[in-house]
């Protein structure tokens, strides 16, 4: 543990533990590639196509299965 003096003296292990975390992630700024931009926007559009046809066919499927528990699952057994 540091012996920071912006962290209160009061805090328990696990919330020391966290404040000394944070004030590392503060001190140092990660690294990103020059490519992290593209990446990340392209994987952010293979997602978006991927999820509206899910979306689509969850939506449907949904439906489908209400309408059929609507044509068949009010019956009782032996009723026709």
């Amino acid at each position: 543990m540091s012996d920071d003096p912006s962290v209160p003296p009061d805090l328990d292990p696990a919330e020391r533990r966290a404040a000394d975390l944070l004030s590392l992630v503060a001190q140092r700024t990660p690294s990103v590639s020059e490519r992290f931009t593209t990446e990340l926007v392209a994987r952010a559009r293979t997602q978006k196509a991927i999820t509206v046809p899910f979306a689509v066919l969850g939506n449907f499927l949904s439906s489908l299965a209400g309408a059929l528990y609507a044509a068949f699952g009010t019956r009782q057994r032996g009723q026709r």
